[in-house]
């Protein structure tokens, strides 16, 4: 896991295309044209976000190949999770910027996510193994204690069993969770 620990970074990374970007080469080491190739981007435009994710560490060159006169580079992504460094949530207490990117990094993510595989062109043709959903809960205190705990060991199941499998047939998949008060709901009085 890649923890990013300063708000420019996050905010650097919560761009749709840099963030396909890091997904491909989370899977695999690539160069720059079979990148643009897989992404359906003009290899020009790439190039100038690869330079950026390079500068900033969020991705490195494992390899590099002769090809004629010219080397190419492949690309790796440093980690195949990112997540905003708990020093950072923990300093957006009235921070409302700083809340806005540590979530949009998040949910932007799951966003670009579910529309590339429900969406025209996806090259996920098993639209069978999307699971979407957003549901209420009514929780006291103690039972939202449960459910944390619970989702914190099923997390901790997946992250597990994630980086274990080296099936080749193996699809990478994203999972993106959240937990928290509903917006505007009022909360209850204790009697």
């Amino acid at each position: 896991m890649f923890e990013i620990d300063d708000l420019d970074t996050l905010q650097f990374v919560n761009d749709p295309l840099r963030m396909r970007i890091l997904t491909a080469l989370a899977r695999e080491p690539l160069a720059v044209r079979s990148l643009a190739e897989h992404l359906e981007v003009p290899v020009t435009r790439l190039y100038y976000h690869v330079n950026l994710l390079e500068q900033r560490g969020l991705i490195e060159v494992v390899e590099r190949r002769k090809i004629g006169a010219m080397t190419q580079r492949l690309y790796r992504a440093v980690g195949e999770r990112y997540c905003a460094s708990p020093s950072i949530v923990q300093s957006i207490k009235d921070d409302q910027l700083g809340a806005s990117v540590v979530v949009a990094s998040i949910l932007e993510g799951a966003r670009v996510d579910a529309e590339s595989a429900l969406g025209r062109g996806s090259d996920n043709e098993r639209r069978d193994q999307v699971v979407l959903g957003r549901f209420f809960l009514r929780l006291s205190p103690e039972r939202f204690d449960h459910w944390s705990a619970q989702l914190e060991m099923l997390l901790e199941a997946m992250a597990h069993e994630g980086t274990g499998d080296s099936d080749e047939a193996a699809d990478l998949y994203t999972f993106t969770m959240v937990l928290a008060p509903a917006a505007g709901a009022a909360k209850r009085k204790a009697r």
